[in-house]
């Protein structure tokens, strides 16, 4: 194979990938696309260390990797993006338990970009770098034309709706991960130490959205736990530390499908299902969070299934033409960042699960429980905006009854004991919070524990 540029190629970081036993070598060559293989590995003039690769690779993806290795040896040479992007996958491999999923999310992101740069170079027949891309900052999530011309259509009692929605306009502002992105995801551990892998999986795709330029883009994740550890709380605080818009779909809640697709029109009472009210009136940006708690409640019946929608929601690239009933429209909803929660995730179909990447969250030992317990305290005195009247320490007896306790009664034991240890505010001293402004039985955390072998 020919050289793009007279450089030393680093065989090290490919080489690791070599030592990986087959079987999970076969795995991988069908999660990480050709792109980002092209892309990793467009320098290599070794037809043996290519075969090598390529060995492992299904007949389609041989035909694509060779194909787009010839075309990104087109593109002016840029061996520092190529060193780091490999760099970038094998750090993750060493950093996470996570593997199979990071990769696949990383090769989804960087094949992306790496198509649309080919692309632009047939098309212009000028010499650009991937650095050189101009940012979009906002995307449209539907037609304009397709919404005007279905007005023409509709009852009166529907044209407050669609009003609004041409006068709001389909375009959703776009989110980039920036270098102080990864430092915050990092301090969120503090807080949430058993998501530590959900959080490498989040920052992976941050570097990745910093290295390319491109949005920031993440498969639809499963949050599997008992009850009560944080997964929700969890989701939220994400959000924040992102600083995107946070949204929340209770499944176990819903009755039908039109709850969460939209309603025939043809029926007087059918409305806007739960994504598209989402994603056209209320979220402003492009790639809201949205999480559906408790998919594994959800009502799945030949007749009436919640679940039937999801199938287009999760898988990134049917979600680009998601069909909202009520308005009659495909909206693109391929940067929608999804999380779901279940107690049960092998209770769901295997076609749903395939869809998702399911990250098993453990309990928090005792001794992570009383840093999640100091940050919960700090965090509810915040919200309440209570800090200047209390001390910011938990005592250490408060702390070994609150830390065997689950997260979520954490925090509503620490609002009620907050707010009953009110009456002692003065304004001149802090109010330290005592043992007995929880009002709990000795007994009521020993019922309350977390118990790890026991599904509730």
């Amino acid at each position: 194979m020919n050289q793009v540029t007279p450089i030393k190629f680093d065989y090290c970081h490919f080489n690791a990938l070599i030592e990986i036993n087959n079987l999970k070598r076969h795995d991988m060559m069908f999660l990480i696309t050709p792109f980002s293989l092209a892309l990793a590995c467009c320098y290599i003039d070794d037809d043996n260390h290519l075969q090598d690769l390529i060995s492992f690779m299904s007949f389609k993806q041989q035909k694509v990797f060779a194909a787009l290795i010839k075309t990104i040896q087109l593109l002016p040479p840029n061996p520092e993006l190529v060193v780091d992007v490999q760099q970038m996958i094998m750090s993750i491999v060493e950093r996470s338990g996570q593997t199979m999923s990071v990769l696949a999310t990383v090769a989804d992101i960087i094949g992306i970009n790496v198509s649309k740069e080919s692309n632009e170079l047939k098309s212009r027949k000028t010499q650009s770098t991937q650095s050189d891309v101009k940012r979009s900052h906002s995307a449209p999530i539907f037609s304009m034309k397709k919404l005007k011309n279905e007005v023409k259509h509709r009852k009166a009692k529907d044209m407050q709706t669609f009003s609004t929605l041409i006068e709001q306009g389909p375009r959703k502002t776009l989110y980039y991960a920036n270098k102080n992105t990864s430092s915050s995801l990092s301090s969120l551990a503090e807080s949430f130490p058993n998501f530590q892998a959900v959080i490498d999986q989040v920052i992976a795709a941050c570097q990745v959205s910093q290295l390319t330029n491109a949005p920031l883009s993440l498969p639809a994740i499963n949050l599997q736990g008992y009850p009560g550890i944080g997964k929700t709380q969890f989701v939220s605080a994400l959000a924040k530390a992102l600083q995107l818009e946070f949204f929340t779909i209770n499944a176990a809640a819903m009755t039908g499908r039109f709850e969460l697709s939209g309603g025939n029109p043809q029926y007087g009472d059918s409305d806007l299902g739960a994504i598209g009210r989402i994603m056209c009136f209320e979220a402003k940006s492009f790639q809201p969070i949205i999480l559906i708690d408790e998919l594994c409640m959800a009502k799945d019946n030949p007749q009436d299934s919640i679940i039937q929608p999801l199938y287009s929601f999760f898988e990134r690239e049917q979600r680009k033409c998601f069909k909202e009933n009520f308005l009659n429209l495909e909206l693109d909803l391929s940067g929608c960042i999804i999380f779901t929660t279940t107690n049960d995730f092998e209770s769901l179909k295997p076609a749903l699960k395939s869809r998702l990447v399911n990250m098993e969250i453990e309990p928090p030992t005792p001794e992570h429980m009383k840093a999640i317990t100091e940050n919960m305290y700090k965090h509810c005195l915040i919200d309440m905006k209570l800090e200047q009247y209390f001390n910011d320490k938990l005592s250490a007896a408060l702390l070994a009854t609150l830390c065997h306790l689950p997260p979520r009664d954490v925090i509503e034991k620490l609002r009620l004991a907050i707010g009953k240890a009110c009456v002692r505010a003065d304004g001149k001293d802090l109010v330290i919070l005592k043992l007995s402004d929880l009002n709990m039985l000795d007994n009521d955390s020993e019922v309350n524990q977390i118990q790890p072998n026991k599904v509730h």
